[in-house]
């Protein structure tokens, strides 16, 4: 069963999701997917994971969080065409 990996919250004003292990693993693939190095898929949000995931968002111009906010989603979408709604509740 995946649990919470983190907590729901505001960093600089931006929403941050709460994210189950399930979740980090499949943006994690996706990113890996898409050429960035999130490090191990193995759910965790490690630096690797936020050095993709700030990379992924800078090449894109959305606001660099390094974690997984609901414009990240979007984006990932976007990009890739996969469906993110399922990841964590936005």
């Amino acid at each position: 069963m995946a649990t919470s990996s983190s907590t729901d919250g505001v960093l600089d004003g931006i929403r941050v999701l709460d994210l189950t292990d399930a979740d980090g693993l499949l943006a994690g693939q996706i990113l890996a997917d898409l050429g960035y190095s999130p490090g191990a898929i193995d759910g965790t949000m490690g630096d690797a994971t936020s050095s993709a995931i700030s990379a992924f968002q800078h090449d894109r111009k959305v606001a660099q969080t390094g974690t997984i906010t609901p414009e990240l989603l979007d984006e990932l979408e976007r990009v890739t065409g996969r469906d993110t709604s399922k990841l964590a509740e936005r």
